[in-house]
């Protein structure tokens, strides 16, 4: 009995196989800090948000 766990255990492949394409991921009814985190992305986001949000970071500060 033994013997055959092992054999079976051997022949099986362990591996994730890669797809064609990415599935869409829902985020809108994730919890509250992962709530639209595909919109979140700041190269996705228009400048009228970082605006309404008064931050726009254009440099790093200056080290005086």
């Amino acid at each position: 009995m033994a013997m055959e766990i092992v054999k079976h255990s051997e022949e099986e492949e362990f591996a994730i196989k890669p797809q064609a394409s990415v599935p869409h991921l829902d985020t809108s009814n994730w919890p509250l800090l992962l709530k639209n985190y595909d919109k979140r992305n700041p190269l996705k986001r228009d400048i009228k948000s970082y605006i309404s949000s008064g931050v726009i970071n254009l440099d790093k500060p200056s080290n005086t």
